[in-house]
């Protein structure tokens, strides 16, 4: 009977400590896992602020500007990254829209230049390069990488349907190096009457002198 008794506690005794083992796994599988998901957390965390810090560290050296000269009604629109990395994949657009008007319109669009060149010398060399806001196709759309500290100057001559005043808008575009997302920045200028009235009043006037000069 002794004997019996002194089994069953050995069994009993054996199954706590077998309890108290697989407990003591399952609560280091535990641990483990709670580690592992707080390290993967705080990566992702760390990932995202650094892809966001890249992304605002292009978007901010990633530079627009525009210049009117309608006399012979020319946009010269520069695109610029002044910072120290390439940006790819970048497409460019320019939108008009009558002014009080919410609905774009369109307007003639012709490059009659398109460069590239450094933004520290001015002496720097100019290359030609197809245009990045008017396809060799409608089809189609000029895809590009803006080098480090290099610029884009295009010459566009507009040629507005109706005499009125309009809002303008340039939009360029790239993928985030990082996410793959859609990143934009915009420049909105104006297209004045009093820009396109010199150069319709050029023409009027030019037309005259030829009409009122004496034939020989």
């Amino acid at each position: 009977m002794l004997l019996i008794v002194k089994a069953t506690e050995c069994k009993k005794t054996m199954a706590t400590l077998l309890q108290n083992s697989i407990q003591g796994v399952q609560n280091s599988f535990s641990s483990v896992y709670t580690t592992l998901a707080a390290n993967l957390k705080q990566s992702l965390e760390m990932t995202h602020t650094m892809n966001s810090v890249m992304e605002q560290f292009l978007l901010s050296n990633l530079r627009i500007k525009t210049r009117g000269n309608f006399i012979p009604s020319l946009l010269t629109i520069t695109i610029i990254n002044s910072g120290q990395f390439p940006i790819p994949n970048i497409s460019c657009s320019i939108t008009f829209v009558k002014k009080d008007h919410n609905e774009p319109v369109n307007i003639g669009v012709e490059c009659k230049e398109s460069i590239k060149r450094g933004i520290t010398d001015p002496d720097s060399e100019t290359t030609s390069i197809s245009s990045i806001f008017v396809p060799k196709t409608s089809t189609t759309t000029s895809i590009f990488t803006l080098s480090p500290q290099t610029q884009i100057i295009e010459k566009l001559k507009l040629a507005p349907s109706e005499f009125c005043q309009y809002n303008a808008k340039v939009n360029v575009r790239f993928a985030s190096p990082g996410t793959g997302e859609l990143l934009q920045k915009e420049h909105s200028f104006g297209l004045y009457l009093i820009d396109q009235s010199c150069y319709r009043r050029i023409i009027s006037l030019s037309f005259t002198s030829i009409m009122e000069c004496p034939s020989k």
